[in-house]
Parts: C-alpha cells; structure tokens; sequence
C-alpha cells in the first residue's frame, strides 16, 4: 500500500495527467508524492502457535482431517499435499479414520 506523503490536492492534479493506473502510480512515486512503506509486515490471520499441535497429539488431528478430507471426495494424493505427508500415510490415515479412530 502506498503512503501519500503530501496534499491531496497535488496528488489529484499529478494522477489528472496520468494515461492509466500504472502510469500514475509511477508519476506518484517518481515526483516523491507517495511512498512505499519499508519493511512492512504483513497482518497474520492466525496468531503464531496458536495452532500448534505437540507430536503426540498430530496423528489424531491428522487422522481427523484426512478422513474429513476424504468424506468430501478428495483423493489420498490430495489429502497428503494438504497435510504435507506422504501418499502412503495419507492412505493409512484415511483407514484409520473409517476404522473409527479420532472420531
């Protein structure tokens, strides 16, 4: 996003001149009218660790998760790109899953 760094006003009669956005975007930033701002985080929709699983806990979460995964229809290749897992895990989840585990 860009900081305007002066009126208004001139900023209106600089982007008058403008062919396109594109064009006035870089009148803006070459007269100095607006700014990029530096090193400007991004806003996280999750706070960081709050979903956080301890490895005791993953292969029911998992578990719970693939066999959501696959009542929806996706495929065990799907569903172990999704978890970051290997084809076979996914697979062995889904199992588990319909074998009553995690539910």
């Amino acid at each position: 996003m860009l900081q305007l760094t002066t009126d208004r006003d001139t900023a209106k009669k600089v982007t008058a001149l403008a062919t396109d956005a594109n064009d006035a975007r870089e009148l803006l930033l070459a007269l100095g009218i607006v700014a990029e701002p530096e090193d400007q985080e991004p806003e996280l929709a999750v706070e960081p660790g709050s979903s956080y699983l301890p490895p005791a806990k993953r292969r029911i979460a998992w578990t719970r998760m693939a066999g959501e995964m696959h009542t929806a229809g996706r495929t065990t290749a799907e569903i172990a790109a999704a978890l970051a897992i290997e084809e076979d895990l996914a697979a062995e989840l889904v199992g588990d899953w319909w074998a009553g585990v995690s539910r």
